[in-house]
């Protein structure tokens, strides 16, 4: 059976099957590229969906942590795992909660939560055309008050 494919003088096996395999290859490109995108469409959701988490913990604990900056960061960070877990992981993410200049209010402080996440490319063909250097970096800053600052806190 396979000799009579490479006895065909004709052409037209061979014409074929270039012809499908190019079609093939272009399809399944757009395929990879479309797989990509959605990825990094979901990671860009969980990471503005995370850091409105992170922002909105911050504004509930920092005055209650006597405004200690990394006790409220560690608070947001155990908030927003599981949102994380689902774009890739924990790791690949760096959050930081700063207090910014003072407020009329004395009990209250302006806080501006930034969550900057770093993701790897991993489709083939299309993390090379749509990521660049093989990774996708995304960030969320938002700003919040802090109410109940008065030195008091719990």
């Amino acid at each position: 059976m396979t000799s009579r494919f490479i006895d065909d003088t004709r052409g037209e096996v061979t014409t074929n099957t270039l012809g499908f395999a190019l079609t093939w290859f272009i399809a399944f490109s757009v395929f990879l590229m479309n797989v990509q995108l959605g990825q990094l469409f979901h990671r860009r959701d969980v990471v503005d969906h995370a850091a409105a988490i992170a922002a909105d913990v911050a504004k509930k604990s920092y005055c209650m942590k006597e405004e200690d900056k990394s006790a409220t960061e560690q608070e947001a960070r155990r908030a927003i795992k599981s949102v994380l877990d689902t774009a890739g992981g924990n790791e690949a993410c760096k959050l930081s909660v700063e207090a910014k200049g003072g407020s009329s209010d004395p009990g209250a402080k302006d806080l501006e939560v930034k969550l900057a996440c770093s993701f790897d490319c991993k489709v083939p063909i299309a993390a090379q055309v749509v990521c660049k250097g093989g990774s996708s970096k995304l960030e969320a800053k938002l700003e919040t008050v802090a109410l109940g600052c008065d030195g008091k806190g719990s």
